[in-house]
């Protein structure tokens, strides 16, 4: 299988849920054919997409993220709060994505879940083990108070208001 993407699942209905999966261009064609293999191609609900301008929607739509651990996602994923499973890229600059994901991970925000052989298989069942579990994703989305992370908009505000007091 080709590696994660970001992946949004919302909070549709269980009879009908809605799994857009933003592969990135250089992979949809890989996600497809993986669709494909797995029987998952044309499976109500999933529906692949090789780029969205429109991320805050599927954000909002979002009741858990499965994602690389980038620091834009990782700054977008704190700030909205977003339960993930976080999937650091193995070749990232000094390790920095593992260390994005264990920052969240460890208050609880979010799962930080490493490739490796049973790799398939274990995000296959974390996932199974958010599906259906409002009060665990909710006390994940708690957590992010426990991360330590400002927030962001808070200190434009201040910053702001310093650049204003000094005029």
């Amino acid at each position: 299988m080709s590696p994660p993407q970001p992946t949004i699942k919302t909070n549709a209905p269980p009879h009908s849920p809605a799994r857009p999966t933003a592969t990135g261009r250089n992979n949809f064609e890989a996600v497809q054919a993986d669709y494909a293999a797995t029987g998952l191609d044309g499976a109500p609900g999933l529906k692949a997409f090789d780029y969205r301008e429109d991320m805050p929607a599927l954000y909002a739509a979002a009741d858990l993220v499965v994602s690389r651990s980038g620091a834009s996602t990782v700054a977008e994923l704190a700030h909205l709060r977003k339960p993930s499973i976080l999937v650091p890229l193995p070749a990232s600059a000094g390790d920095h994505q593992r260390h994005n994901a264990l920052a969240l991970a460890g208050p609880g925000a979010a799962l930080c879940l490493q490739e490796g052989p049973d790799f398939d298989a274990e995000l296959a069942a974390a996932v199974r083990n958010f599906t259906g579990e409002p009060a665990r994703l909710a006390a994940m989305a708690e957590a992010f108070s426990k991360a330590g992370i400002p927030d962001g908009l808070g200190a434009a505000a201040a910053l702001a208001d310093i650049i204003e007091k000094g005029r």
